[in-house]
């Protein structure tokens, strides 16, 4: 008789605090969510609705039973790890695997090995057909349902998605708290922007540590093409742009030393908020991005050269400094990347650099050539826009602030990536396709490795089947939906019938593809004792 799993029963114990933790967790899967009561330090109950509190949270006398809630807060890191959402569907899946396993391998005497082994064979069939089944993002519509699914707010996916597209993929988004004691409600606004790569150069420009940015509200900006290191050099701007009572933005290949602790002393002093950002790349890169900069914002480029005569260096032209100065709504810089917000540019002069780039695009020699002036010409003409959030009191007003940011970061993931038809409908599709796949690893039917293959296949519709029930959709209905059910379609809540899941579900590939792998290897795992 083959050991149980892990060797003894802790196979099982394990499996029975997997299925506790994933009971609790299924609770928080889709937009019909409903709280579930873990123990807290004191001794109480505590209602929690999402993943990471849960698994946080979740505690046993039973230390064996205590390992498998380990593993499923390992679990979850490992799914944050690779991406940023699925946490739920990882667990759900995983915990109708390992049921299954442990039953295969206690009740039915198959060796643990060898059902790891049609794990491991099945795990990789799915993630091919799941792969050969993507598409990418096409609609509005679907990157609304993206950003929707992940945090469940459709008000504000739509008004996010909105902004999407009216900008592009390229543009600059932000995301803002609406005013203390206004209305509850979204609002989008749109201006011109752009979006430089390279940010901050110091983190003490930090404005707000808990969105590591440093945001700025109508700044000057001077453009340098080149290194800016001496005190020497700034002083004229920085004096300038006190005079004017305005902030101060340096974008420059590079701003350190003694130019750096001017900045700083100005900020530290209180005589002027300031912040340097650095412009990367090589140096034409950096100067076609320093030139329609100056076309965004209205300045000029100090130092280097645009395809002409070139401008004077900052060190010899200090004096001329100030004359150069651009300026926008708001600068905001995060560690890797620059956004500047409503430019003061002449609209004329941009419109005919957005004609010129076209044209240059037309006339490109090379791929790599028009790969890189599509891009600038996304960054000069994607624009900005600006989500304003609010909610009936500070606190709500903050989580949603947070939920819109964490749906923008979603949804720029879409972008890059293929998508699935949501609501399990994916899952679902691949265990039809692969129905006989068991049939084809060793042993065949009857044997060890194609029961592992079968509790991979047969556990595909656990989070449909989950998520239907969270809606309160009946036993019956889900097992007939699922019967009758179309490929792409899955179960919805109002009927319980089966209906097309795209656009308004869809499912990011590696989110899915990450889920099954980590499942997967959680019952591995408790199979082996590993």
């Amino acid at each position: 008789m083959h050991p149980a799993p892990g060797g003894d029963d802790r196979g099982r114990a394990a499996a029975q605090g997997i299925g506790v933790v994933a009971g609790l967790v299924a609770r928080t899967l889709g937009p019909a969510v409903g709280p579930s009561a873990v123990g807290d330090q004191a001794g109480g109950d505590l209602e929690a609705v999402g993943v990471d509190t849960i698994v946080a949270r979740s505690e046993t006398d039973d230390p064996r039973v205590g390992v498998g809630a380990s593993y499923v807060r390992d679990l979850v890191r490992d799914q944050r790890a690779a991406v940023p959402d699925g946490a739920a569907t990882a667990v759900v899946l995983a915990g109708a695997m390992v049921r299954r396993a442990v039953a295969a391998a206690a009740e039915g005497d198959a060796d643990p090995m060898s059902l790891a082994r049609g794990i491991h064979a099945a795990r990789d069939r799915v993630l091919d057909e799941l792969g050969r089944r993507a598409a990418d993002l096409r609609t509005k519509e679907e990157i609304a349902a993206v950003m929707a699914a992940a945090i469940f707010d459709r008000a504000l996916a739509d008004v996010l998605a909105e902004a999407f597209d009216k900008v592009g993929k390229d543009g600059v988004i932000t995301v803002e708290p609406g005013p203390a004691g206004g209305e509850p409600g979204l609002a989008l606004a749109l201006s011109e922007g752009m979006t430089v790569d390279g940010g901050y150069v110091w983190p003490g420009f930090v404005t707000d540590a808990g969105r590591g940015e440093a945001v700025l509200h109508d700044p000057l900006l001077l453009l340098v093409d080149e290194e800016v290191t001496a005190a020497e050099e700034l002083l004229p701007v920085v004096d300038a742009a006190a005079a004017a009572g305005r902030p101060l933005v340096v974008l420059a290949a590079g701003v350190s030393g003694a130019a750096l602790e001017v900045l700083a002393a100005s900020r530290t002093s209180g005589n002027g908020a300031t912040l340097a950002a650095a412009v990367p790349g090589d140096r034409l890169t950096r100067a076609s991005v320093l030139g329609d900069l100056a076309v965004v914002t209205g300045g000029r480029v100090v130092g280097g050269s645009m395809g002409g005569a070139p401008e004077p260096r900052l060190a010899s032209g200090g004096d001329d400094a100030p004359a150069a100065l651009g300026g926008a709504v708001k600068v905001v810089a995060t560690r890797d990347r620059t956004l500047i917000v409503g430019g003061a540019g002449d609209p004329a002069t941009l419109a005919g650099r957005v004609r010129r780039l076209r044209a240059e695009i037309e006339s490109a020699e090379s791929p790599d050539e028009r790969q890189e002036l599509f891009t600038r010409l996304a960054r000069l003409a994607g624009g900005a826009a600006t989500v304003r959030v609010g909610g009936a009191t500070s606190a709500e007003t903050e989580r949603r602030v947070a939920r819109a940011e964490r749906g923008l970061h979603i949804a720029r993931l879409a972008m890059e990536c293929p998508i699935l038809p949501g609501g399990g409908a994916a899952l679902a599709d691949v265990q039809h396709a692969l129905a006989k796949f068991p049939r084809s690893v060793p042993g065949g039917r009857s044997g060890d490795e194609a029961t592992g293959a079968r509790i991979v296949l047969e556990s595909l519709t656990a989070p449909m089947r989950q998520l239907a029930d969270n809606a309160g959709v009946p036993a019956a209905a889900i097992d007939k939906a699922l019967k009758s059910r179309a490929d792409g379609s899955g179960i919805d809540p109002a009927t319980g019938k089966p209906a097309p899941m795209r656009p308004r579900a869809v499912d990011l590939l590696p989110v899915v593809q990450a889920a099954v792998a980590n499942a997967a290897a959680l019952t591995v795992r408790v199979l082996t004792g590993q």
